[in-house]
């Protein structure tokens, strides 16, 4: 159902990609796309949720794990000028026997309103 439009009932635009989304899916893991969708909010009313400030690469994959409990390391080509970054930023997490001292690099770190839990760990996993 990740990326199918058949029986979706709202839209997250990445940085102008649409994604079609069911709130059934994202709404009950995470609290804030529950209240994102309410309907005393513009996103709730309109069904749309617009995000342009953060990696796209990075929510791509978010929502990618609220469908399937993994993200792949495929990603749309829009989206592909921020792999190079990313997989520099994982190899130096990975190049440390003590990765809890090194901080992601803000372009890969979700943001804490959408971390979800077992993503995190999935990231280091497949670091």
């Amino acid at each position: 159902m990740f990326n199918d439009t058949k029986y979706s009932d709202a839209t997250v635009l990445i940085h102008g990609i649409t994604l079609p989304v069911h709130k059934s899916i994202i709404c009950t893991q995470s609290a804030y796309f529950e209240k994102a969708f309410q309907e005393v909010f513009v996103e709730g009313t309109s069904g749309v949720l617009t995000f342009n400030d953060d990696s796209g690469a990075a929510l791509w994959r978010i929502f990618e794990y609220l469908y399937t409990g993994d993200y792949s390391d495929e990603l749309p080509e829009n989206f592909e000028g921020e792999v190079a970054l990313m997989t520099h930023a994982l190899s130096l997490l990975t190049a440390t026997r003590r990765p809890r001292v090194v901080e992601r690099p803000s372009c890969i770190r979700p943001r804490r309103h959408v971390l979800l839990r077992g993503l995190e760990s999935a990231f280091y996993t497949k670091a």
